[in-house]
């Protein structure tokens, strides 16, 4: 079992098995998470990208505007140092066109710690295998 210390600004992470533990809610979080766990060829940086995109913004302020949130907490999300709330996601995925069920699993995986982050990466390998099972 391998462990490395990751970067976070409030305090340090162990990642063991390339999997991030027990991450605390204001932190860090890495650019590709949502690839680690989902395989959704997406970051959150893209994600708001194709919403300001798709809902026709052209800047930060516009689309948080749109979201009703402060400017920096989107600028926040972008750079990965803090999780959505669900609504948030859900409205981001909504402007984005883009099914938030990974979305909110993956957020959830980040929120939680020991034994319910094992079983939420379960649910979340199941979700993943009934999804790619139905595409196949």
């Amino acid at each position: 079992m391998k462990n490395l210390q990751s970067g976070c600004r409030l305090n340090k992470h162990v990642i063991v098995d390339g999997k991030l533990q027990a991450p605390c809610p204001l932190c860090y979080i890495p650019i590709r998470v949502i690839d680690i766990y989902l395989g959704v060829a997406m970051n959150i940086r893209e994600l708001l990208a194709l919403a300001r995109q798709k809902s026709n913004v052209k800047s930060n302020r516009q689309l948080s505007i749109k979201l009703q949130i402060a400017e920096s907490n989107l600028g926040n999300y972008e750079k990965g140092w803090y999780i959505p709330t669900d609504d948030i996601l859900c409205k981001i995925c909504k402007l984005a066109d883009n099914d938030p069920k990974p979305w909110l699993l993956w957020a959830r995986i980040q929120r939680e710690q020991g034994e319910a982050r094992q079983h939420w990466e379960k649910i979340t390998a199941a979700y993943v295998k009934s999804t790619t099972s139905q595409v196949a």
